[in-house]
């Protein structure tokens, strides 16, 4: 039920991603504009983190979801109601704040149903169902934009799936008290947990570099391909069809064969290491395939560290703090996302549109010293 609900949330985050620049576009914004209009949203989605983390151990991870499945629905309907690019900014927000809920409850979830030796293999298996909404979701979106005059049918579209959400999380069934307590760490002096917490400071830090590099480039793609390839909706699904749904789905059983081989902290340094570069073969990149090509290397590299960066962290912490470490996760994840796009847009505005791909390598240069200090265990 994990995976259902975990498909349709991706099909839904990947074509917002690779539709919304456009529609605030056709609203009077400008990239810069856009940044801003991000930056509201990740400001809500941030705040949201950690006490999402906090509810999905009080309330149940079940409940939250159902929250989320709804908090999705009304925000993207509102969307087809806006005129101006400024009236988008409440309904951006709910829709990351619909987000920023999920995500704790959806991690915590795995983390109660895995243990310390099958960890990263079940984050990798269950991350395979993000790929799988981002490969059709994008091309249905952008199918959907040019079939349709207007923008209304791909948000309509989005509204009705997230309401679909709501059958498999009731479905939903608590983890074993087993499962749930498989560490053994629930009765943790303050001292205790707040030296777990200090344990992986460096991994919060990388999360947020490696976020600023992603959405530095991210949200402004869509405006990049349809000015520099004159490209259509439809060809702009399929890029990030293939460029994201089809890499991430590649890479994520990888992740787990080479995290066991070589380990978790090798891999994660040699995937963040390698992106640098990439990034300026885009800003080179004079060819729409040669450009998806570069994309996809990347977006398979940035994926291959999801389960890595997560096992690591449910490793670190006792039973009773996963909610608080994922929510203070996803909290330096999303600030680097609430910042990322608003420099992404105003280098776009004032040096030109192949400068964010420059900011994202040098992002991702800046998350190599915290690897290299991060203790794994």
């Amino acid at each position: 039920m994990v995976f259902v609900i975990n498909v349709i949330v991706a099909q839904n985050q990947s074509l917002n991603t690779s539709l919304f620049s456009l529609f605030a576009e056709s609203l009077g914004a400008k990239p810069s504009e856009i940044g801003v209009t991000l930056l509201m949203s990740g400001i809500a989605a941030t705040v949201l983190m950690v006490p999402s983390g906090i509810l999905a151990e009080k309330l149940g991870r079940k409940q939250v979801m159902l929250v989320s499945a709804a908090l999705g629905a009304v925000s993207v309907f509102s969307y087809t109601l806006a005129t101006s690019w400024q009236q988008l900014i409440p309904s951006a927000m709910l829709f990351a704040a619909s987000f920023a809920l999920f995500i704790p409850a959806r991690m915590t979830l795995v983390a109660d149903y895995s243990t310390p030796a099958n960890r990263v293999a079940v984050y990798s298996l269950t991350n395979m169902a993000w790929p799988v909404g981002s490969i059709y979701g994008p091309v249905v979106g952008g199918a959907l934009a040019d079939a349709f005059p207007g923008w209304k049918v791909p948000f309509y579209f989005m509204s009705l799936t997230s309401l679909l959400c709501v059958f498999p999380a009731l479905a939903l069934k608590r983890a074993p008290e087993s499962l749930r307590r498989s560490d053994g760490g629930h009765m943790m002096k303050l001292s205790q947990r707040f030296n777990f917490f200090r344990r992986v400071l460096f991994l919060f830090i990388v999360g947020l570099f490696v976020e600023l590099g992603i959405m530095a480039v991210d949200p402004l793609m869509p405006l990049y391909l349809e000015k520099k390839f004159d490209v259509t909706k439809t060809q702009i699904g399929i890029f990030y069809s293939v460029g994201f749904g089809l890499a991430t789905l590649l890479s994520q059983i990888p992740a787990g064969f080479l995290a066991d081989r070589y380990g978790r902290k090798k891999v994660f340094l040699g995937c963040v290491s390698a992106i640098p570069p990439l990034y300026i073969l885009c800003a080179w990149a004079d060819e729409y395939l040669s450009l998806m090509a570069f994309y996809m290397l990347i977006n398979a590299l940035w994926s291959m560290t999801w389960p890595l960066s997560m096992a690591i962290l449910i490793d670190a912490v006792p039973t009773p703090d996963r909610g608080v470490a994922v929510g203070m996760r996803q909290t330096f994840l999303r600030l680097g996302g609430t910042v990322g796009p608003l420099v992404g847009g105003f280098l776009w505005d004032s040096m030109g549109q192949a400068t964010p791909f420059y900011a994202s390598a040098v992002f991702f240069a800046l998350a190599i010293p915290g690897l290299l200090l991060l203790r794994e265990k």
